[in-house]
């Protein structure tokens, strides 16, 4: 027996023996689904689901190597067409990965080599090769404990100190999961972010990353003589709140 017949048959035992554990989404029929197999690497999409029985039994039958559904909502998710589905909305996804966060460990295990003159080191690639000049690096990342830690404890911030006391999104509106690589996923599922648009969403990003963050618009003022500084309370809430914490 092959690999991929070997793989196949396992997950095809996996799916069939734990049925209660295969979790289908909120409003699965609104959702579009995509698949990989085992035995060909394209993607198949443009699928639907009207019950959770229907997608279980597609998984023990088929045994997919990954499962991919959509984070928006469609009238016709089964449609071979993006403008045939009938868009309704999205949820609001935040993907936290460990190659985005600065940790001492990267200079340990990670790698990077320029493709022009072979030379090579450790940690963040730079932009340009320090012995010839090139821009071709090519770069090779590790994740390990360290990383991983710290992806989880972005991911807490973002929902503990964001989502739930400055946005106001109940904790049952909200669920992780692990990315399946490099760190983790927070799912929104809230009739308040259905509708949001590109660029709401996006100010809600630059939000919590403090983008274009002015402290004196929060209270932290230089004034008088002595060029003493005010601020705002620690128990404000929000960045005013935020920035008192931190100065001091």
């Amino acid at each position: 027996m092959d690999t991929a017949s070997f793989l196949m048959n396992l997950f095809k035992k996996y799916y069939s023996n734990n049925p209660a554990k295969i979790k289908a989404p909120s409003e699965l029929q609104k959702r579009e689904f995509g698949f990989m197999f085992f035995k060909h690497s394209a993607v198949i999409r443009h699928l639907g689901f009207e019950e959770d029985s229907q997608l279980r039994m597609f998984l023990m039958r088929e045994a997919p190597s990954d499962v991919f559904y959509s984070a928006a909502y469609y009238t016709h998710p089964n449609m071979p067409k993006m403008q045939m589905k009938g868009w309704e909305g999205c949820d609001l996804i935040f993907d936290i990965d460990a190659d985005h966060i600065e940790t001492s460990c990267k200079s340990n295990h990670d790698k990077w080599r320029c493709q022009v003159c072979g030379m090579g080191g450790k940690g963040v690639k730079p932009e340009r090769c320090p012995s010839c000049g090139g821009s071709k690096i090519e770069e090779v990342k590790w994740l390990c404990d360290v990383c991983l830690e710290a992806a989880k404890l972005e991911t807490i911030k973002v929902v503990e100190d964001f989502l739930i006391p400055d946005f106001g999104i109940h904790e049952k509106e909200i669920s992780i999961c692990f990315s399946g690589h490099r760190g983790y996923h927070i799912h929104v599922e809230s009739d308040s972010v259905k509708e949001l648009s590109a660029q709401a969403r996006r100010e809600i990003i630059d939000y919590i990353k403090g983008v274009g963050l002015d402290p004196e618009l929060h209270g932290l003022q230089e004034v008088g003589r002595e060029r003493l500084i005010i601020g705002p309370d620690i128990k404000d809430k929000g960045w005013r709140g935020r920035i008192a914490k931190y100065v001091v």
